[in-house]
């Protein structure tokens, strides 16, 4: 465990070791892989409280995609997307384990990275009390098993990425797509700005020939286009968006990352037209960055993780937890009895929580940064700053989403992101300003 100041180390690291990757090539050796996670029988819905009935209605499949970047084993990184609200740290630290033993991957060199599509299936130990009631017994099984599933299809696809390796082009560039939106507002936040982040990074794999065979694109917004009345599988603008780049570019895998989007969402919501036009501004933004001028990557990343121990704001006392009881909000009830119960044998509620802190550095011409939770734009638009943008790519929901990670500037003003929201995290309160 190391304190906050390694969030500054690490992410400086992005750029205070350029130039330590492998020397300049035309090719490096690229694997790419995907596998269907779609629920094989009726499961309840994560990302909306209102939803408590399962459900196997299908509207989209569910797709993981792996993208292996070094020829050997012992440089070699991965990187998956996974069409999914959440995972939870310890599914990713085990997966690493599994890859460690079978490819000798080390943990810096895998990073997971959920779309936060809110129309995917329950996972275990994510958002544990999203529903605000315990989940029935007879849902549980269902959940359990996707949950075991998932695990062994996530290996399955970094394995085969590794496999599939052979000689690729790698080149990346940035684009823009304005359907985001800031979603906060009223209160203290009435009339001050809301910041958003426009920034659409795009990683190319191509073949000697010039073929696109894969596409990785971020951007900073919830998948929250379909709302909670929808009860059915779909991977929302991101599955959209990564379907289209496929059918345009047939062969090729698309893969879609999520930026620091906890605040934003999209301003054209409904039903699957508007996830459809939300999906098409991601494609063809796409077509056109291959159109023009593209920044060559010619080494494999160097790779660092670290674990930042983020502290809670004030825990609660009993008479906080005796007020609570008495809400007129049955989530907010619902988990003060957890506490309470808790407390009562003794577990008193944690001071802080991990959170992980991963950079990839493509030598000079890349730094991609990972960043736990559902991570608000401030801290994008932040290192964008501080760094150099122009060579910056900032995702989040990356290796395990433990709550709303918000600014000292968010936490001011309260709201979802800081309050609301991390009951179902079941996090006791609001992170202090000093994250």
């Amino acid at each position: 465990m190391v304190t906050l100041r390694i969030v500054v180390i690490v992410v400086l690291a992005v750029f205070g070791t350029a130039g330590r990757g492998e020397a300049a090539a035309s090719e490096v050796q690229v694997g790419l892989a995907k596998i269907d996670i779609t629920p094989e029988e009726p499961i309840r819905l994560s990302g909306y409280r209102t939803r408590r009935e399962p459900t196997d209605k299908i509207d989209g499949r569910l797709w993981a995609k792996a993208l292996a970047v070094g020829g050997k084993n012992e440089e070699a990184a991965v990187l998956i997307t996974v069409e999914l609200v959440g995972i939870t740290g310890s599914m990713t630290d085990n997966l690493a384990a599994r890859l460690a033993e079978k490819a000798g991957i080390t943990r810096e060199r895998l990073a997971v990275c959920v779309t936060h599509t809110h129309t995917g299936p329950f996972v275990r130990g994510n958002l544990p009390n999203i529903f605000g009631i315990p989940i029935p017994k007879e849902h549980q099984p269902a959940i359990d098993r996707y949950s075991d599933s998932l695990a062994k299809k996530l290996e399955q696809v970094a394995l085969t990425a590794l496999a599939n390796r052979k000689p690729a082009r790698l080149s990346w560039a940035t684009g823009k797509v304005g359907f985001a939106a800031n979603r906060r507002g009223g209160g203290r936040s009435k009339g001050r700005p809301k910041p958003v982040d426009h920034d659409l990074p795009a990683l190319f794999v191509k073949n000697a020939q010039g073929d696109v065979r894969a596409v990785l694109v971020s951007y900073a917004c919830h998948c929250v286009t379909l709302g909670g009345a929808f009860n059915r599988i779909h991977g929302d603008w991101a599955g959209a968006a990564a379907k289209m780049i496929e059918e345009r570019h047939p062969g090729a895998i698309g893969m879609v990352a999520i930026g620091c989007g906890a605040d934003q969402n999209p301003a054209l919501r409904g039903l699957l037209p508007e996830v459809n036009k939300n999906g098409q501004q991601i494609a063809e933004e796409v077509d056109r960055l291959l159109k023009g001028k593209t920044q060559p990557l010619t080494s494999v990343p160097t790779c660092y993780y670290e674990l930042a121990e983020l502290p809670f704001g004030k825990l609660p006392a009993a008479a906080d937890l005796e007020k609570r009881l008495r809400s007129k909000v049955e989530r907010v009830r619902y988990y003060a009895g957890i506490l309470k119960d808790r407390m009562a044998d003794g577990i008193n509620p944690p001071k802080s929580m991990d959170y992980a802190i991963q950079t990839w550095n493509f030598g000079d011409d890349l730094g991609m940064v990972f960043l736990a939770g559902e991570v608000v734009v401030d801290y994008s638009l932040r290192l964008k700053r501080e760094l150099v943008a122009e060579r910056l790519w900032v995702n989040a929901y990356a290796n395990d989403v433990p709550s709303d990670i918000a600014s000292a500037r968010v936490i001011k003003d309260g709201g979802y992101e800081v309050d609301a929201s991390m009951d179902s995290y079941d996090k006791p309160t609001r992170l202090d300003p000093a994250t």
